[in-house]
């Protein structure tokens, strides 16, 4: 998760202009290899953003030319990053079959997700972000959700709503998709309970687009008592999110 959202800034940028190849691919072999899910998620996040059309683009003739160019280079970097983990993914798939049966293989929530009411419920009642403490991080998730919408047509806006939204309907799992989940790629053996990830990711995101929001208008202002407005509220929305973590860590070191 550490390298993730760096893994996806350097692969989006590659698909963009065609550049960066060698870092990308460091990067993401290196989110491959820490975690398989994660490299996963990364690969098939990008896949998802080469559809995500630039502010410029407003024919569909270019941008079908654009969305072809975005899936040329991420073919290049799926073969370069095959290539650098080739020593653990050629014996991975070789031996797939012989791969023991784990209680998590077997448990259908780890399998399959919980399904579209579980986790909209959840995220309705701040369990999602803020389970057991105030729900702090999803009010700013959802501020950011509201920002996004309002400057969809700046392109920066749309990636977190993109990674946000992608993420939640996969969380959703086989209950809700049924056989349709099988058109994803090695989706028999994921655990789809771990999609979490990339919704906390979206999240994140969002929440910081919220947050730059209110101190962008505050600056705006010229005015010192907007930035200390700003301040102060920034502390009191992230000050459950901290102190619940703090405890979290305590209780982990007793």
């Amino acid at each position: 998760m550490v390298l993730l959202p760096i893994a996806l800034a350097f692969g989006y940028q590659t698909i963009r202009i065609g550049q960066g190849y060698f870092w990308t691919t460091v990067l993401l072999s290196a989110t491959l290899m820490s975690h398989l899910i994660t490299g996963y998620m990364a690969f098939l996040t990008i896949g998802v953003l080469t559809f995500v059309p630039d502010s410029k683009t407003s024919h569909i003739n270019p941008y079908l030319l654009e969305i072809w160019i975005h899936w040329r280079r991420l073919i290049v970097l799926f073969i370069l990053v095959l290539s650098v983990t080739a020593y653990f993914t050629v014996p991975f798939i070789l031996d797939h079959e012989y791969f023991g049966v784990t209680a998590a293989n077997t448990n259908p929530t780890s399998l399959n997700s919980f399904g579209h009411q579980v986790v909209l419920e959840a995220l309705v009642k701040g369990n999602l972000f803020d389970l057991n403490r105030f729900p702090s991080f999803t009010i700013l998730v959802f501020a950011g959700v509201a920002s996004c919408i309002c400057y969809r047509n700046k392109t920066r806006y749309l990636i977190p709503l993109v990674i946000f939204l992608l993420w939640l309907l996969l969380f959703f799992g086989r209950p809700t998709w049924g056989p349709v989940i099988g058109l994803l790629p090695l989706s028999q053996d994921i655990h789809m309970h771990r999609f979490i990830q990339g919704v906390h990711l979206g999240g994140v995101f969002l929440s910081a687009i919220a947050l730059a929001t209110l101190w962008r208008w505050a600056v705006s202002r010229s005015n010192l008592a907007y930035l200390v407005g700003a301040l102060i509220l920034t502390l009191l929305i992230l000050s459950p999110v901290y102190a619940e973590r703090q405890s979290y860590l305590s209780l982990n070191a007793r």
